[in-house]
């Protein structure tokens, strides 16, 4: 077992506390995606060394101040699949880049299928994320105001506690913070413990067309909405991604879609268009998958010029960087 654990909590936890705590992680996460995508009976509470190896299960992450004192901040482990220190184009300004582990979607484009499943994880404690944080702060606050940390994944949703923490620790040193989410998860269990700590959230809308959105998912499109909801009514801002695929999601219905879906988002900053690539193709092969978009190409420059500019023709913002291809989800 210990030889999951490549992140920092590796040297630190004793096996069997290694072991509890990923044993934990996956019931945790079983519970969020069953109960998310089928409203499935809530899953037993934990037994008690259970509780004693996650500290902060009786803190109220819905309540608690922002900021706090980096001390009071309660260390949470949680299933980390990379870091990258630097990103300048997952949210404002240069952020500090964590990609958890776990997702309950299966999205035909995905390009980190190696995301999917909890248990692959390096289990990390958020205590060790602010250390690592506490070293680049310089770096992230020397391009203006706006540096912080992204959380992307896998979904961070499905991770409230771990998530919150994490962004709470960003704040205790006067960082932003973002995750980079589909909307996962339940409102009273996910939501409410990690959007009272975020200032900016990425949001990928796959399609607002219910019957794209499930082909390309697998899931339905009810909780996303319900997310994009709720962060219209809590007034966080938000940039709407979207992947656009050639012959998929660039036709008229499409954008006739997008354009009335964005209508009336008030806290929508801009559309992020991601034009369609291959880099997940490898991962999708690694992992023994049968890749689903077999023979789909990127689309050409000029199919996405004209997509833009039919969304900018209705009023909307959109950004668009044809070379940024790292954030497909």
């Amino acid at each position: 077992m210990l030889s999951l654990l490549s992140g920092g909590l590796a040297r630190s936890l004793a096996p069997a506390a290694a072991v509890g705590a990923l044993q934990l992680l996956r019931r945790s996460f079983a519970a969020s995606a069953a109960a998310w995508s089928s409203a499935a009976e809530p899953a037993p509470a934990p037994e008690p060394s259970e509780q004693r190896q996650r500290p902060a299960a009786a803190f109220n992450f819905a309540t608690a101040p922002r900021p706090m004192a980096p001390e009071q901040v309660p260390e949470v482990v949680g299933s980390v699949h990379s870091i990258e220190s630097f990103s300048a184009v997952d949210g404002p300004g240069v952020r500090f880049l964590v990609f958890v582990q776990g997702c309950g979607l299966r999205c035909v484009f995905c390009s980190n299928p190696d995301t999917w499943h909890m248990a692959r994880g390096n289990l990390t404690s958020s205590k060790d994320l602010a250390k690592k944080l506490e070293r680049v702060k310089p770096y992230l606050t020397g391009h203006g105001t706006t540096g912080g940390i992204t959380i992307s994944g896998g979904e961070p949703l499905l991770q409230p506690e771990f998530t919150a923490s994490v962004l709470m620790e960003a704040h205790a040193r006067g960082l932003t913070t973002c995750i980079d989410t589909t909307g996962q998860g339940l409102k009273h269990s996910h939501w409410d413990k990690v959007l009272p700590h975020l200032d900016y959230a990425l949001f990928c809308i796959k399609s607002p067309i219910p019957e794209k959105y499930e082909w390309i998912t697998k899931r339905k499109i009810g909780p996303a909405l319900g997310f994009v909801d709720e962060l219209e009514q809590r007034k966080i801002p938000y940039w709407l991604r979207y992947v656009m695929m050639a012959g998929k999601t660039d036709g008229p219905e499409d954008i006739e879609a997008l354009i009335q879906f964005c209508s009336n988002k008030r806290s929508m900053q801009a559309i992020e268009v991601l034009p369609y690539h291959l880099l997940g193709v490898q991962k999708w092969e690694a992992e023994g998958l049968q890749y689903p978009l077999t023979g789909m190409s990127s689309p050409t420059p000029e199919q996405v010029k004209s997509f833009v500019k039919a969304l900018t023709d209705a009023g909307l913002p959109v950004l668009c960087n044809k070379l940024h291809t790292d954030s497909q989800d």
